[in-house]
């Protein structure tokens, strides 16, 4: 049975992601899916190219959800 690691950064940037993929990637690891959220994305060309090329997942809150109580719980 293959092992499986999960890992669970706290983003404090993009930066961050882009680091610990680029780690992998150097290591010639398999390379994870990262989950986030649509908002929190940054509106710039490049960094959404990144992403769409490394299997970002974009989640989206609900209408009814604020941004706040999401990072509360």
């Amino acid at each position: 049975m293959k092992e499986r690691v999960v890992l669970l950064p706290t983003y404090k940037s993009f930066a961050d992601l882009f680091i610990l993929l680029y780690t992998l990637n150097s290591y010639k690891m398999e390379t994870p899916f990262t989950i986030g959220n649509m908002e929190d994305i940054p509106h710039i060309a490049l960094i959404e190219k990144l992403l769409k090329g490394v299997g970002y997942v974009k989640a989206s809150r609900s209408r009814d959800q604020s941004i706040q109580e999401s990072y509360l719980t």
